[in-house]
């Protein structure tokens, strides 16, 4: 969508360059935020959690052209995360999938077509929506959880356990 919206200003190749470009530095950016939380973290799936939260980041902020097979990616970490990790990787490979038995062919198939941005960006919202809500779920509740395990440690050592 941010392509679209950047050829009022920018001709087509100077756009896509300016979306490639920036998408790849803020994927970069976030991949090398992961590692050293992987680095810092002494859990043995610190570095599986870093390569599963980058996938997850590129698959939903940053790609740039995507295909339903994508979603198949992140399957083999969030199967060794389990937890909510595997719920969400199991959901968005699901969704991503059944995109194209719903999305497609609702906004492709179907007259009167949408105007290709609107088309784009709606094709786009049916392929990962669902997974941004899950994602966010997710995020919220692992916050939760950790808090709670701190002030359960918290109140743990306050009474002298």
């Amino acid at each position: 969508m941010i392509y679209f919206l950047l050829l009022n200003t920018l001709d087509e190749g100077m756009a896509a360059r300016v979306v490639s470009l920036s998408a790849g530095i803020i994927t970069v950016m976030f991949a090398f935020w992961q590692a050293l939380r992987a680095w810092k973290d002494t859990s043995p799936l610190s570095f599986i959690r870093a390569s599963f939260s980058t996938l997850m980041f590129f698959l939903l902020v940053t790609m740039t052209w995507y295909h339903m097979w994508y979603g198949v990616w992140v399957v083999g970490f969030a199967i060794l995360l389990g937890g909510r990790e595997m719920f969400l990787g199991l959901f968005f490979s699901i969704t991503t999938i059944a995109q194209q038995l719903v999305g497609r062919p609702l906004f492709e198939w179907i007259p009167p077509f949408p105007p290709k941005p609107l088309q784009h960006l709606l094709l786009a919202a049916a392929a990962v929506g669902p997974a941004w809500v899950v994602s966010i779920w997710v995020m919220v509740m692992n916050k939760v959880s950790r808090k709670s395990e701190i002030n359960h440690e918290v109140t743990k050592n306050a009474k002298g356990e």
